[in-house]
């Protein structure tokens, strides 16, 4: 399955720092799985980072779906493997799959991602990618997370402030770091039930410095959560536990 539809995968191990206390792996860390299988795709079609840079493109994600089907714990051999998906607008599909050592799906991350110009700025079509990205024949992502939208409500729970150990190369908060922002909100709840699916909608580029005020309301087994800075939004996310 893995060769048929997904161009490039990744073996690993479940380490200890990949997991909450119930040695479940948390989605930061999945997050980051799914960061290094999608770069190294890229890597694998001679487009590194600096060779982007130097093309004058850089990757932004704008929106992020996980749905566990069966939680990775420490220890685990499991395999991520990644495709682009889809392009709709300015926005770009990528799909990856998480397998346990047997072959089973075990986790499901649907992912958009924009391509900004780096000297203007410019939000680039997915046609002006130097090179045609190879596409699945056939697409049904659980979630259409280019149509993602989350309500814009909640009441005050805590400021959380951007730190040095929060960033990327862009400078900016790392986009796996936003889902430990939201799990550490529910400490109690995710450890004594489990996650059955995060969102992230990407709004604002958090950088060194920025203190961001969370606010959180409940409806059923689902949290949401939106951060703030004065007026500006800077993200949104929801976690719906198992």
């Amino acid at each position: 399955m893995i060769k048929g539809r997904y161009p490039y995968f990744k073996e690993k191990t479940v380490e200890e720092r990949d997991c909450f206390p119930n040695l479940k792996m948390t989605p930061s860390a999945l997050l980051m799985l799914v960061q290094e299988v999608s770069v190294g795709h890229l890597e694998s079609l001679g487009y590194d980072y600096l060779r982007l840079l130097d093309e004058g493109i850089v990757f932004m994600l704008s929106s992020v779906a996980i749905k566990f089907l069966k939680n990775p714990l420490l220890g685990e051999k499991i395999k991520a493997a990644t495709s682009p998906a889809k392009a709709v607008s300015a926005h770009m599909m990528r799909e990856t799959v998480i397998f346990d050592e047997n072959d089973e799906l075990t986790a499901e991350i649907q992912a958009s991602w924009i391509m900004l110009g780096t000297k203007d700025k410019r939000i680039l079509r997915p046609k002006e990618f130097p090179i045609e990205l190879p596409l699945p024949e056939k697409y049904e992502p659980f979630a259409e997370v280019w149509k993602l939208k989350l309500p814009q409500k909640g009441d005050f729970k805590e400021k959380r402030k951007v730190l040095l150990s929060d960033l990327d190369r862009n400078n900016h908060m790392n986009n796996t770091v936003y889902a430990s922002v939201i799990t550490d909100l529910f400490p109690t709840e995710i450890m004594d039930r489990g996650i059955r699916e995060l969102y992230i909608k990407y709004k604002k580029q958090a950088r060194l410095g920025n203190v961001l005020s969370l606010y959180t309301y409940a409806e059923d087994d689902t949290f949401y959560v939106n951060a703030k800075e004065a007026d500006d939004l800077y993200f949104q996310g929801s976690i719906t536990l198992g």
